[in-house]
């Protein structure tokens, strides 16, 4: 009992991996909507950037609930993010062209 469920979880694992390689120019990661790696040659080769940036703290006020009773009144503060990106040009062999 014990084989069969080892190789049920061995098998679903490999299948749902998604590690297995596709045709040339299909994306095999990707983040924030960008192409990071693409797979060329059975190979994944690097086909993207990102860039992730803190954008700072911002106050968002005090608690809005005038029934919120602390010893010391609440600011609320936040931080953002930008994301950028770029995908590059790559050409059949996976290298790449910079315009």
């Amino acid at each position: 009992m014990k084989k069969i469920l080892a190789t049920i979880i061995l098998a679903s694992s490999v299948l749902l991996s998604g590690c297995a390689p596709q045709k040339n120019g299909v994306c095999a990661t990707q983040a924030h909507g960008y192409c990071l790696l693409t797979w060329i040659d059975g190979k994944k080769v690097p086909s993207g950037e990102i860039d992730v940036r803190y954008a700072g703290m911002k106050e968002q006020g005090n608690a809005a609930d005038p029934n919120f009773k602390t010893a010391k009144p609440v600011v609320f503060f936040s931080g953002s993010t930008t994301v950028s990106g770029k995908n590059w040009v790559l050409d059949e062999k996976g290298n790449r062209i910079d315009d």
